[in-house]
């Protein structure tokens, strides 16, 4: 049965907007079994700002990449998490375990909170965050 409870980083929905990214077919059929399985979806705020900002740089279309990462906080089953004291010190913690950048301990820091699947195409932070949460490609959703 497919995780319940999913996290997904901007490197997915960044690959399902845009057809030449290499792991674009992947991403779209990801998209499309989240919405006919319905998980709970948990979301930093700072995601929304991250996914208009790469596909804003890569197809240079920023009113379109702002459209396209507003549709994030409409979601099916979605949950958006702020940032707070608590997560920026989590994340501190991760630090600890998983050499990453700052925004990819965040997104471990909401999947450890929710005690959720991460979803992503960045293998650094597949590497790296072993054995911190569950980390899946989106084509590994079980």
């Amino acid at each position: 049965m497919p995780a319940s409870d999913i996290v997904i980083d901007a490197s997915v929905f960044v690959a399902a907007s845009l057809r030449d990214e290499p792991h674009h077919e992947e991403a779209i059929d990801f998209l499309q079994r989240t919405s006919e399985q319905q998980p709970r979806i948990h979301l930093p705020v700072f995601a929304v700002v991250e996914v208009a900002s790469a596909l804003a740089r890569r197809s240079g279309r920023t009113p379109a990449a702002r459209r396209a990462a507003l549709q994030l906080i409409d979601l099916p089953g979605v949950t958006i998490y702020g940032l707070s004291i608590d997560d920026a010190i989590l994340a501190l913690d991760l630090l600890d375990h998983a050499s990453l950048r700052s925004a990819d301990l965040l997104y471990l820091a909401v999947a450890n909170q929710a005690s959720a699947t991460l979803f992503t195409l960045d293998r650094e932070m597949i590497q790296r965050g072993k054995g911190i949460v569950t980390i899946r490609t989106p084509d590994r959703w079980e």
